[in-house]
């Protein structure tokens, strides 16, 4: 049977309605890239590929980003480049960087951050789940600040949770094993840092035995852990960094500080 008017125009409208569902864009306003925006959730850190030009230049910005439906919004902030002294960064490092963009359906990541001391941060890249990056990124800065784009390393950083054994290596010589365990909180704080909570065991014959984590920051592929044992109230900084999926940290430096006891040196701790 052949329709027409009424009839007609209403099948062409079903039709239609039925290609756009098809299609993946309807008027609901929801596309593929929805699927994909809560993938960049979590610690980031973007750095450029050039050696920064000035002691205050900045060359490297860590944080963290949150994705919900086609919308990435995130807290960053600077990060000294190999070489330089945060102080000296022409923006401080503990001061946020509020930043908002979209994940596209092709997986094309832009961010652009509100004005900073007069400064406007753009970073752009595709992002790759696979390997936890951005590819073909570039980021720059507008303003007294200001740096031509350039190439960027982009990597997301799972976080630091379970059980670690290692060695710290004094720097007398001797190696002594370690057990830790840490849990990453979840959620940033106001500038975009993570932190750690959690407990340690090393030899009973030491002035620290089993002090538990009592200041830490995460952020970016740096950490630090401050330990504080509550019965000798020795301490035990431990500053480092770690991989892409948080299953190797290197302990780049320690300082065992205590009644009686004092030592550095450095280390490395593997997940179990």
């Amino acid at each position: 049977m052949r329709t027409s008017g009424p009839l007609r125009a209403a099948a062409m409208v079903c039709a239609a309605s039925f290609l756009a569902l098809l299609s993946g864009c309807g008027d609901n306003g929801i596309s593929k890239s929805n699927l994909n925006a809560q993938t960049v959730n979590g610690n980031w850190k973007f750095s450029a590929t050039a050696t920064p030009a000035s002691a205050s230049q900045i060359a490297a910005i860590s944080g963290a980003l949150s994705g919900e439906n086609d919308t990435v919004t995130g807290t960053l902030h600077t990060t000294a480049a190999v070489g330089q002294l945060p102080s000296q960064l022409c923006y401080s490092a503990t001061s946020p960087i509020a930043v908002s963009g979209k994940l596209n359906a092709d997986n094309t990541l832009t961010l652009k951050s509100q004005s900073f001391a007069g400064n406007v941060l753009t970073i752009n890249g595709t992002y790759d789940a696979s390997t936890q990056s951005l590819n073909n990124a570039n980021f720059a800065i507008s303003g007294s600040c200001g740096i031509a784009a350039q190439p960027l390393v982009a990597a997301q950083y799972l976080p630091i949770s379970g059980t670690y054994t290692g060695n710290f290596t004094s720097v007398d010589g001797y190696t002594v094993p370690v057990s830790a365990q840490f849990t990453q909180t979840t959620s940033p704080d106001a500038n975009g840092t993570f932190h750690l909570t959690g407990s340690a065991t090393f030899p009973p014959d030491g002035c620290i035995a089993s002090p538990v984590v009592t200041d830490s920051v995460v952020t970016g592929d740096a950490f630090s852990a401050t330990y504080t044992d509550a019965n000798t109230h020795a301490q035990v900084v431990a500053t480092g960094s770690f991989n892409t999926d948080a299953t190797a940290l290197t302990i780049t430096s320690y300082t065992l500080t205590g009644p009686g006891c004092t030592d550095t040196g450095h280390g490395s701790l593997t997940r179990q």
